[in-house]
C-alpha cells in the first residue's frame, strides 16, 4: 500500500487516496453515505462482495490528526455504515475491519488515513470462498459489481 501510494504521489504530484476520493466523489455511484467530514463509499476494484472504505475527506496521515470536528462526526456516520451493512440481507453481518495511516517514520506525505470494512459473506447463508489465483496471487475474481453492492447498501433503509 506504501509503495502504491508513493509511486502515485512520485507520478502525479497527487495522494493516491485523495485521488481516489474525488473519483468517487465524481461518480456518486458507490458512496453509501457521507457528511461533511467523511466518506464511506465501496471501492471501484472492491474485492469482496461487500467490501467499504471510509475516509476523511481532508486527508490526514494518521489517526492523532483528525481535528475535532473530524473526530466528533466520525462515529454517527461508522454506526451508519455498520447498520447498512446488517441491513442487506437483515442479519448481522460478519466483517473485519482495518484502519490504515502512514507509517511513524515514512510516507506521511502519501499516506492517508482510511478504515476498511470487508465481509466475506456474499449473501445469506454463503460465504466468498478465496479461489486458487485470489489466495496464492491476490488477484481477486469478484462475482458482483461494486456498484451492484453500493446500490444495495444505498438501499436499506437507515
Amino acid at each position: 500500500m506504501l509503495q502504491a501510494a508513493a509511486s502515485h504521489l512520485s507520478k502525479t504530484g497527487r495522494v493516491l487516496l485523495d485521488d481516489v476520493i474525488a473519483r468517487e466523489i465524481n461518480d456518486k455511484t458507490r458512496i453509501i453515505c457521507e457528511n461533511s467530514e467523511w466518506i464511506a463509499f465501496v471501492p471501484y476494484a472492491a474485492r469482496y462482495p461487500f467490501e467499504i472504505h471510509i475516509a476523511p475527506k481532508r486527508g490526514v496521515a494518521s489517526i492523532s490528526e483528525l481535528d475535532e470536528n473530524q473526530s466528533q462526526l466520525f462515529p454517527a456516520l461508522a454506526k451508519e455504515v455498520l447498520t447498512r451493512l446488517d441491513g442487506v440481507f437483515g442479519i448481522e453481518m460478519a466483517y473485519i475491519a482495518s484502519w490504515y495511516q502512514a507509517p511513524v517514520n515514512t510516507g506521511r506525505d502519501s499516506m492517508r488515513l482510511h478504515w476498511q470494512i470487508v465481509s466475506v459473506r456474499r449473501q445469506p447463508g454463503k460465504l466468498k470462498y478465496l479461489s486458487g489465483s485470489e489466495s496464492a496471487m491476490g488477484a481477486f475474481i469478484m462475482d458482483l459489481e461494486p456498484e451492484q453492492s453500493a446500490k444495495q447498501l444505498q438501499e436499506v433503509k437507515y
